[in-house]
């Protein structure tokens, strides 16, 4: 299973996803449904559904090719964007297991999911857990205690998602 990388774009998400695709990379942007009117002028207006992001400027690329190949095609895009990267300058690799899960907890048709900074999940204060009931069984993350309900938080390269949950569905991790 390979790694992801991290881009933050600026206004162009849908277009780099798309030169990267055309590149033959995998791609993600995590997506969710918003209400949207139609206005037809033969006839009323139609509500409808349409996937948009849910944070726009992020952008999440498989790593299926070397590391100096990736980065030449990063560079070559025509759209300001910057790789996400620790503090050395290295770029940061999502193992495959975390992205799953994050891509899991980012089902559009699971309209309860809350997006935050990584700067905010981590200020958190919580034990880290394991969800071993109900849909997203097996994703690892914190469980945190917010005005006396239970959220569950996962963060990757700067963007964490938050899930209402009961705190039954969850095992400590030691």
């Amino acid at each position: 299973m390979t790694p992801w990388y991290a881009l933050t774009v600026y206004r162009q998400d849908r277009s780099v996803r798309d030169a990267l695709q055309q590149q033959g990379l995998n791609c993600f942007i995590p997506m969710k449904f918003r209400d949207g009117v139609r206005v037809d002028p033969t006839a009323e207006s139609i509500s409808e559904k349409e996937l948009t992001p849910i944070v726009h400027g992020y952008v999440f690329v498989e790593k299926t090719l070397p590391e100096e190949q990736m980065l030449a095609i990063f560079s070559a895009l025509n759209a300001p964007h910057r790789i996400v990267k620790h503090e050395d300058g290295t770029p940061y690799e999502i193992s495959a297991d975390e992205m799953r899960d994050f891509r899991m907890l980012c089902d559009p048709t699971y309209s309860k999911s809350v997006f935050i900074t990584a700067q905010q999940a981590e200020a958190r204060i919580g034990k880290q857990v394991t969800i071993v009931r109900g849909r997203f069984r097996g994703i690892k993350g914190k469980l945190c205690q917010i005005k006396g309900k239970y959220f569950f938080i996962k963060h990757v390269a700067g963007l964490g998602v938050m899930i209402h949950i009961t705190r039954w569905f969850c095992r400590v991790d030691e």
